[in-house]
């Protein structure tokens, strides 16, 4: 996935999965251009992000959150409910991923290409102004258009005195009736006819014919991000085999089922692409859903030191560097021998530090290091570790921080190991064996400790031998840092 414009070609469907900070969501730009436009190529990030930001501002590519309430309703499809005047109605809605579906499946042709001008021009013409159209049955309405994606219309004779805005005429129904002429899900019916009847006329639109297709089908793209989050039956419902690429249109063992709510015949396209994201972090691969496990291409992305290029140090201001790559590989060894690999630290939380160290900026660097420590790694670790701060301090090399005596050096410990002093705090009539649980207790440095902002600290994670130091020139670095 890091090969840029050398990837090779994106599958229909994909899951990039790793623990949190690998660049998931980075690469997912990456590979939903690649798949919606495969003959892009690019030397520069922002050329990549810019078509990514177009792409978007067409719906070509669309993102979407799993989470344990999202379903099908939402998804697929569902009963909506709306209000006019007063009124509540229910009316059936697409979801995302049946709305995408169409969309792809809509072939380009100069007739079609014809009527988005013609749209653009009546959103342009009824821009602020007022329209007079009739419907079929012979009904006057004024139209208008003040942005967003709907006409508002306002019927000449209407039972309701106080019409407010308007009632909606959704621009998407009048692209869909265009290129459908199913009316089924289409709410004010009369009025979207109508309008679309105006453009025939008007611009001399004519009848959608794919067969006339100028061209294949452009490539769409859908991300779910966190999709081991949601309940994939739930979600999926019976799509759940529509989308294995055997199964789809335009494939020899197409499926088509009936859709629940509105009785559509439904099937996927072979034009979209999905691509997931998975915190490997938040749920084991191994709990993953089976079926949506069979049915996706797996991707795995896991910290990578690499990324930090070598000679690339921050000076830590006392003589010596702190090691970036040293740094992350110590860190992910020491968790995955407590807990596992899926539980490491991704290369993204020290990016911020590493660019500012590019850029010559070392101190920066340090503050971006001593940031990413309090806001990320730290609370992350309590996270895995539950709030086991003696496995915690192991990870963090704390244990190891020994001077020549073999003395715990607190400058540069993160989390302190205390006694606990039960005859100061119980008094010494009971012996302590009978109510202690615990011979230590275990303290985070607070903000304002030197230990964030000492760069032997960091350095000593990796190497403590730095720890054995003597006092004196452990207290003299620390100035040159707290200077600095």
């Amino acid at each position: 996935m890091n090969r840029d414009n050398n990837m090779n070609a994106v599958s229909l469907n994909q899951i990039l999965y790793g623990p949190p900070g690998t660049g998931k969501t980075y690469h997912t730009i990456e590979a939903a251009v690649k798949a919606a436009v495969p003959e892009f190529q690019w030397t520069k990030r922002d050329d990549l992000k810019e078509k990514y930001d177009l792409l978007v501002s067409e719906k070509r590519i669309r993102f979407v959150t799993f989470h344990q309430s999202y379903g099908y309703e939402e998804f697929v499809e569902g009963i909506s409910a709306k209000t006019d005047n007063g009124q509540v109605s229910y009316y059936e809605k697409d979801g995302i991923f049946k709305e995408i579906c169409q969309d792809a499946t809509v072939k380009e042709t100069d007739d079609l290409e014809h009527f988005e001008l013609a749209l653009k021009s009546l959103m342009q013409e009824a821009d602020g102004e007022n329209i007079e159209l009739t419907t079929s049955r012979g009904n006057s309405f004024t139209l208008t258009y003040h942005g967003n994606s709907t006409f508002r219309i306002f019927p000449h004779e209407s039972k309701h005195e106080d019409l407010g805005r308007g009632y909606p005429a959704s621009i998407k129904h009048i692209r869909s009736l265009y290129t459908t002429g199913d009316e089924s899900d289409i709410y004010n019916r009369s009025y979207v006819r109508a309008i679309l009847n105006y453009l025939k006329e008007k611009h001399n639109v004519k009848d959608y014919d794919e067969t006339k297709a100028t061209a294949k089908a452009k490539n769409y793209v859908l991300i779910i991000d966190e999709i081991n989050r949601g309940n994939i039956s739930k979600i999926f419902g019976e799509l759940i085999t529509l989308i294995e690429p055997s199964k789809r249109a335009g494939s020899s063992e197409k499926i088509e089922v009936t859709l629940p709510y509105t009785g559509h015949k439904f099937s996927v396209p072979d034009n979209l692409y999905i691509i997931g994201t998975m915190n490997t972090a938040d749920r084991s691969l191994a709990l993953m859903d089976t079926a949506l496990r069979r049915r996706f291409e797996f991707i795995e992305m896991m910290p990578d030191s690499g990324k930090f290029k070598s000679g690339n140090l921050i000076d830590s201001g006392d003589g010596k560097s702190i090691d970036l790559a040293r740094l992350l590989d110590t860190l992910n060894a020491r968790i995955e021998a407590l807990y596992d690999r899926e539980h490491t630290l991704g290369h993204a939380f020290f990016f911020p530090a590493y660019n500012a160290v590019k850029e010559g900026d070392h101190a920066l660097a340090l503050q971006e290091l001593q940031s990413a420590f309090k806001r990320k790694v730290i609370p992350l670790l309590q996270e895995y570790f539950y709030d086991d701060w003696s496995k915690i301090r192991l990870v963090l090399g704390d244990n190891q921080k020994l001077d020549k005596q073999g003395s715990a050096v607190g400058e540069l410990q993160f989390i302190h190991k205390k006694n606990f002093e039960y005859d100061k705090l119980f008094g010494s009539s009971d012996e302590s064996d009978n109510f202690a649980s615990d011979e230590y207790r275990y303290e985070l440095a607070d903000d304002k400790h030197e230990v964030w902002g000492n760069g032997l600290a960091y350095i000593a994670i990796y190497d403590p031998t730095v720890a054995k130091g003597d006092k004196k020139q452990l207290s003299e670095a620390q100035v040159q840092n707290e200077g600095a």
